[in-house]
């Protein structure tokens, strides 16, 4: 393309040095709507991806409820089992090699009685007998 005018001057391309009031005014016009809806879809945006967060968060603290519930039950269990009087005494002499106390082994409590202090107090009588001499000694 040949441009035929003799000078600048002549060539009008609707550009200023100075923009005038009307002009920033219609440019505001058409920049302002298009602000808002830019913060519109950022506030949207913000918001979905802070949901989907929240919705990842609940999935991963239900998975751990879950997890805590399941030892929890297996807990229990345990503990019904470890609670079962028989299940303690096949234990006890299976892995320990306990046996049943003999007569002479028993530690016997006597009945209450109030000492000088006013309080009650449990007396204890420990009987015992040695196994080389037969002797029977008793600790008050």
């Amino acid at each position: 393309m040949v441009d035929l005018a003799p000078g600048l001057e002549s060539k009008n391309y609707g550009l200023r040095k100075t923009p005038d009031p009307q002009t920033l005014w219609d440019s505001l016009k058409i920049l302002f709507p298009l602000a808002m809806i830019a913060g519109a879809l950022s506030i949207y945006i913000w918001i979905y991806s802070e949901n989907t967060f929240i919705g990842y968060q609940n999935q991963s603290l239900s998975e751990q409820r879950d997890a805590a519930l399941k030892i929890e039950q297996q807990l229990i269990l345990e503990e019904q089992i470890l609670k079962d009087p028989q299940w303690v005494e096949a234990t006890a002499r299976r892995d320990l090699g306990m046996v049943v106390l003999k007569a002479d082994q028993i530690i016997t409590a006597l009945p209450r009685n109030r000492d000088a202090g006013g309080t009650d107090a449990l007396a204890w009588k420990t009987t015992y007998r040695s196994t080389d001499s037969g002797k029977t000694s008793t600790l008050n």
